[in-house]
C-alpha cells in the first residue's frame, strides 16, 4: 500500500486516503489500509499531514 500511495503522491501532492484508495484500488470497500499506509509514510519523513480538506478527511 506505501508504494500506491507514494505513486499517488507524486502525481497529485495533496490527496485524502479515500481519494488515493478510489484511484488505486478502487475495487477496496474501506481506506484503513490507505490511511495506514499514510501514516508510515509519515512515521518515517516520506509524506507530510498537511490539514483536512474541505470534507474534513484529513490530508
Amino acid at each position: 500500500m506505501r508504494a500506491h500511495v507514494l505513486a499517488a503522491l507524486g502525481v497529485l501532492k495533496f490527496a485524502t486516503a479515500d481519494q488515493v484508495q478510489r484511484l488505486m484500488a478502487p475495487g477496496h470497500k474501506d481506506n484503513k489500509a490507505f490511511r495506514n499506509a499514510a501514516l508510515d509514510l509519515v512515521r518515517h519523513g516520506l509524506a507530510v499531514s498537511e490539514g483536512s480538506a474541505r470534507d474534513g478527511n484529513k490530508l
